[in-house]
């Protein structure tokens, strides 16, 4: 898999994930684009003394905003963890925290080391 494997309506759509692995600013230069903004975590905020339907609709909304969090998220892990399988340990101790060894970088800032 790659970051053009799965769909997303993020930047358009037309590139997928691609936005996930570039800076923003060269993903800016693609023709046909818009900003790839990855989503924030969501917050499930119910109105105060709502009907039915404005509680399910305000729980719908939180479900699909917390299904594309998940998405970007999980896509994001899987290719990192493809660079770090394809790379020899040795170069990638510079970008692994100390105590935990994780890599904590962007996908951009880790294709850049």
């Amino acid at each position: 898999a790659n970051a053009q494997a799965v769909s997303t309506t993020l930047g358009g759509g037309r590139h997928r994930h691609l936005g996930l692995v570039m800076k923003p600013q060269d993903y800016a230069l693609i023709p046909n684009t818009t900003a790839y903004l990855r989503p924030p975590q969501p917050l499930l905020i119910l109105p105060q003394n709502g009907t039915q339907y404005q509680i399910t609709q305000a729980k719908e909304q939180y479900y699909d905003e917390l299904c594309m969090f998940n998405e970007v998220n999980t896509v994001e892990k899987i290719l990192i963890q493809q660079i770090v399988d394809a790379i020899d340990p040795k170069f990638l101790t510079a970008i692994r925290d100390p105590v935990t060894h994780q890599i904590t970088l962007s996908l951009p800032d880790i294709i850049d080391h």
